[in-house]
């Protein structure tokens, strides 16, 4: 194993502890879906997304979760502020997901995609390897501190289900949406 190598798994329970830390472990699905919505993006019309959010629910979703930043921040503006208050008196409901449209974001991990790539470019490594090859890739070495990170903490605080296969998987998912 090489020193560089060591050092990409070194790096990743570093973060992983830090993540753990922040309780961001228990965030993940819904930071990955408020990123794949586009909520943060300065280009949105706030006032179109509302007329939009009567009908689509990605748009109501995108819209409930920037009024929560916005909440947070505190800075939400008039029109937003009736949106989300009416919203939360009942005066308006979301609309129906069509049943064979998947959720947007619902099966993405953007978390552990970052992470692989952000390792990769760190190390230098490949993000992923074929079979064959020596098992010394991004995915490997998260793979390795994930496995680390598990044996140094309780069972009720480790991550569960993250082989090679499945941070390859997440890789290429989060990068197919410009995540990665």
């Amino acid at each position: 194993m090489s020193d560089n190598f060591r050092k990409a798994v070194a790096r990743t329970l570093k973060t992983l502890e830090k993540y753990q830390a922040l309780d961001a472990f228990s965030h993940m699905k819904s930071i990955s879906r408020t990123t794949i919505l586009g909520v943060h993006d300065e280009n949105t019309d706030w006032d179109k997304e509302i007329e939009k959010a009567k009908e689509n629910f990605d748009s109501f979703d995108k819209l409930k979760r920037h009024c929560a930043w916005l909440i947070r921040k505190d800075t939400l503006n008039p029109d937003l502020k009736e949106w989300i208050i009416s919203y939360l008196e009942d005066r308006i409901r979301a609309p129906k997901r069509p049943s064979q449209r998947p959720e947007t974001g619902s099966k993405i991990n953007l978390f552990f995609g970052q992470i692989v790539m952000s390792i990769a470019n760190e190390f230098k490594l490949y993000p992923t390897r074929n079979e064959a090859s020596e098992e010394l890739s991004a995915c490997d070495a998260v793979g390795k501190a994930i496995n680390l990170f598990n044996q140094k903490y309780p069972q009720e605080n480790r991550l569960a289900g993250y082989s090679y296969a499945y941070l390859k998987k997440e890789y290429l998912k989060s990068k197919d949406h410009g995540k990665a």
